[in-house]
């Protein structure tokens, strides 16, 4: 069963979709073929300005990846890369038995994104 506060953020996902024109971007999984988690960041001056996400319907899922978002917005770069699993899953106050992967997905996605600068 889920949390109040997974279910909040599931349900109130203000960071879900694409950035336009963002500087970095980052996939782990594949789209439409099971588990997939995409982040896409605007980075100014070594500071995350904006974090958008985008996963499949799973509410851990998306409680992970919009939580992640937040926590990073306003983070510098090397903050941003410090966030682990573990940390994930302490502020989003646990996931169920079989979901805690998902804050692995989150936190795999966004370093993946953080590793590859998007060229125009």
């Amino acid at each position: 069963m889920y949390s109040d506060r997974v279910l909040a953020l599931a349900l109130d996902c203000r960071h879900f979709g694409r950035l336009e024109g963002p500087t970095h971007e980052g996939l782990v999984g594949i789209p439409g073929e099971g588990e997939f988690a995409f982040f896409s960041l605007r980075i100014v001056d070594g500071t995350v300005q904006e974090a958008a996400f985008e996963t499949y319907t799973c509410p851990a899922a998306k409680a992970s990846c919009e939580l992640l978002c937040r926590v990073i917005e306003g983070k510098t770069l090397e903050k941003s890369k410090l966030i682990s699993d573990n940390d994930l899953l302490l502020l989003i106050g646990g996931l169920p038995e079989g979901k805690g992967h998902l804050a692995g997905l989150a936190v795999s996605a966004l370093r993946s994104c953080l590793r590859g600068v998007k060229t125009e």
